[in-house]
């Protein structure tokens, strides 16, 4: 290895680069970019030439002569690089190209050229999974011979940890990019979802280019930009770099192109101190990076915990209240013997607080893409059951819809959590203040509910508790106090879901892939349940989860992927959490229609109807 040609680093604005970028930098922080043209940002060894020939074939639709009439770097010019001599470089070979041009880089997004961010240019962001981008660009740096000199594994991963490489900290990159993917016309793509499903992320990108390719194009670019593809093509795989620059005798310059090479090269003592070191640095940006097997695919673990937590104090708060509310409406009417029951049916126990900390744990490792489903699905299912709910049905179908939506309300926190917190810095102190919060209000609830279940009917025939005398003048209300919570907080996560769905769906045809199956499945499940509601409630209720979360699982296999079909499963464990505790509710709400039925029933004397009811309920 020729020592004598590797450069040095030197910094601009805090910011490690190979001297020659330093050296020449006044001209690419001066260049002026036009509205049409591309920029195609990475960090790098994090897929960039892969971005690069996808583009190109998207723009050229799939031509392959087109996509060969050059090399990559005279095609896609690298802005900010210049030859050791000055005699070569990305600004030269851009000032000679006519608009659209499409323009690598790898600079962080605060040192990207204003002009870009002026002209308003479309820029394609790729992200990798840090392990395999720190093996690649070690790779990378040992075969290349105008790159600073490696020194072993150890002490390059340290360095990458620390931001000491060329361009800079991975963690500040990519989360540069990601915070400012809203205010800026910025596609952000990961390397795990190209190597997952390329068709979807070329269609992705495609549509973000605002091209329109038929199908067979798609394949065929596919086809073209496979790592074999590329790695034959002498247009894409650098081949005309000379012997001088890239050492082949000790890495290709196309090595492998895998998902999880890392594991051939991180001891177990690397790997854990690197976990520890990733969560550290990116808990106040969850970026949704397929990191392999430990590092939390979705969120920061701390975080995810946090709104788990809010969840289940949510899911909570709605069933004390309910009780409170079942509780004080049949005092008035129900005889003593059947209030002992129903205290002995609603009273709560070892049992809740196993079904609290199993709810917190679902709704933690849930992610926020299938809990923004449910809290979707739910609310097209709320929706219809209350304009085509009928005045025959044996129970009033908000009181089952308050049962049912208890796994959906804890998912309908988390999600909008996630969404409020998203790229906000140090988020895990709000969540903690949430937590807090949230916890106060469902002990509050917790309590006021043991104190009705044993003082409420002492206590209100004899005016001794103010809150005891409250409930009796006012616990009516509870239940429109709780249907308004309820629709705010739906309403809420409802933005925020949908927000979170149309991340993952950009594309046109994606869109109807997701929507189409979902309007098909909802519209089936409300003929479905207006045929079913005269069956008992529990049977309703089982068979209403039953369809939903089944409805969502054949969905998700079709257009998600095995991750979200994986958390939909789950999904399965929290309603039944939620329902497994809920038949004290359904029997309290039996007897609450039982002895304040609708219509002529409120009528002391019509006993007949009243007792056809009751077998109707049995």
């Amino acid at each position: 290895m020729d020592e004598t040609t590797r450069v040095r680093l030197s910094h601009i604005q805090g910011v490690p680069f190979p001297e020659t970028v330093v050296k020449y930098w006044a001209r690419v922080e001066k260049f002026q970019a036009s509205k049409e043209d591309l920029l195609i940002a990475t960090y790098p060894k994090a897929g960039t030439t892969w971005t690069q020939e996808v583009v190109d074939g998207i723009l050229n639709e799939g031509d392959v002569e087109k996509c060969r009439r050059a090399p990559t770097q005279m095609r896609m010019p690298f802005l900010e690089m210049t030859s050791k001599d000055g005699l070569s470089s990305g600004i030269a070979k851009l000032e000679l190209m006519d608009s659209p041009r499409v323009i690598k880089t790898h600079l962080p997004i605060q040192l990207v050229p204003q002009s870009f961010w002026d002209a308003g240019c479309k820029v394609i962001y790729m992200a990798r999974n840090p392990k395999d981008t720190v093996v690649s660009y070690f790779h990378f740096d040992r075969m290349h011979l105008h790159q600073p000199e490696t020194g072993s594994w150890p002490q390059y991963l340290e360095k990458f940890m620390t931001g000491q490489l060329g361009w800079g900290s991975w963690y500040d990159h990519v989360k540069g990019y990601w915070k400012e993917r809203h205010t800026k016309k910025i596609l952000y793509i990961f390397y795990e979802d190209m190597q997952e499903d390329p068709v979807r992320e070329v269609i992705r990108i495609a549509q973000f280019l605002e091209r329109q390719l038929s199908k067979s194009t798609i394949e065929n670019i596919v086809q073209m930009t496979t790592f074999s593809a590329m790695r034959e093509n002498p247009m894409a795989n650098y081949s005309s770099i000379p012997d001088t620059v890239f050492d082949r005798t000790v890495s290709e310059f196309m090595r492998k192109g895998e998902v999880g090479d890392w594991k051939n090269h991180f001891s177990a003592e690397e790997d854990a101190a690197f976990e520890e070191h990733y969560r550290k640095i990116m808990a106040d940006c969850p970026i949704p990076i397929r990191v392999p097997t430990w590092l939390t695919p979705s969120a920061i673990p701390l975080n995810s915990v946090l709104q788990g937590v809010v969840g289940a104090c949510g899911i909570w708060v709605l069933r004390d209240l309910l009780k409170t509310y079942l509780f004080v409406e049949a005092q008035s009417i129900a005889g003593p013997e059947t209030d002992i029951k129903r205290r002995n049916r609603l009273n709560g126990g070892l049992i809740e607080k196993i079904q609290f900390w199993i709810l917190t744990v679902v709704l933690s490792v849930v992610g926020s893409r299938v809990a923004s489903l449910v809290v979707l699905e739910f609310s097209l299912r709320a929706v219809s059951a209350r304009i085509t709910g009928g005045s025959d049905s044996i129970i009033d179908p908000l009181f089952l819809l308050l049962v049912q939506c208890q796994f959906s309300l804890g998912c309908a926190l988390t999600c909008s959590l996630n969404f409020l917190h998203e790229g906000a810095p140090q988020g895990w102190l709000s969540l903690l203040l949430a937590v807090g919060l949230s916890w106060f209000l469902a002990s509050r609830c917790s309590r006021v509910w043991r104190h009705i279940n044993t003082m409420y009917q002492i206590h209100s025939t004899q005016r001794y508790c103010g809150l005891c005398i409250g409930l009796l003048t006012t616990g009516s209300s509870i239940l429109t106090w709780l249907c308004s919570a309820l629709i705010i907080t739906f309403g809420v996560s409802g933005i925020a879901a949908i927000s979170s769905i149309n991340q993952h769906f950009l594309s046109t045809t994606e869109a109807l892939r997701f929507w189409t199956p979902l309007t098909i499945c909802y519209t089936l499940l409300v003929v479905y349940m207006n045929e079913d509601r005269h069956q008992p409630p529990g049977q309703q209720i089982l068979n209403t989860v039953v369809v939903r979360l089944g409805g969502l699982f054949v969905l998700l296999i079709t257009v998600g992927s095995w991750s979200d079909v994986f958390h939909v499963l789950i999904c399965f464990i929290g309603e039944a959490a939620c329902l497994f505790t809920s038949q004290d509710l359904l029997e309290v709400i039996y007897q609450h229609v039982t002895y304040v039925p609708k219509g002529p029933l409120k009528r002391p004397g019509n006993r007949r109807e009243q007792r056809k009811l009751e077998r109707k309920l049995d």
